[in-house]
């Protein structure tokens, strides 16, 4: 089953009590626009849903400092432009990014043909191996799917990708995909030695 629905009780939290982080996880959303990447954003941060959403221009960023397994980090979340003349802006945000939520519309044959092209992008500028990479599809709550599971499931592992499912509207899974990036991201960043964690 691709839609991760359960709670996982040592996952991230958010704590602003704490001050000091001891490292940054950046974090980018990319896709067509439409695919919804700025109701994630406001989901994951606000826990608000927009029937009308404005496209966005250029970038918007947000900051959470999470409290995981009694360290802090600061995660930081970036919204980019779908759109065609704002392509080029993100590929420097590419190059910072320690995970990636790449999405399509299950709606939107074209948002899913679009996906390689978007994985040549983060592929030629992105961080390598050290770099996660997920495929959303969102909008499972609207019924004129053209898009089926097997589908998505085929590219994301022709492209060596992990395969989520998520509603921003319906707010499934958001939270618990995200999460699920940070932590590996997390583990990503440290390293576990005889005197306790390094920052790789």
């Amino acid at each position: 089953d691709q839609q991760e629905s359960s709670k996982h009780s040592n996952g991230p939290t958010e704590d602003k009590s704490l001050i000091k982080a001891e490292g940054t996880i950046n974090i980018i959303l990319v896709g067509d626009s439409g695919t919804g990447k700025s109701n994630l954003f406001s989901r994951y941060f606000l826990n608000e849903f927009k029937e009308d959403f404005i496209s966005t221009i250029g970038l918007d960023k947000q900051i959470k400092l999470i409290n995981y397994k009694n360290h802090l980090y600061r995660v930081s979340i970036n919204d980019t432009a779908g759109q065609e003349r704002f392509r080029a802006l993100p590929l420097k945000y590419f190059q910072n990014a320690d995970g990636t939520l790449l999405l399509f519309d299950i709606t939107n044959q074209e948002s899913f043909d679009n996906v390689k092209s978007w994985m040549q992008d983060l592929q030629k500028n992105g961080k390598g191996k050290n770099h996660r990479i997920y495929l959303i599809g969102n909008k499972i709550d609207l019924s004129d799917r053209k898009i089926n599971q097997d589908q998505a499931q085929t590219i994301a592992e022709s492209l060596g990708l992990k395969y989520y499912e998520m509603s921003c509207k319906e707010n499934i899974n958001v939270n618990e995909v995200v999460s699920r990036l940070i932590v590996e991201c997390i583990n990503n960043l440290i390293t576990e030695t005889d005197n306790g964690f390094q920052l790789n």
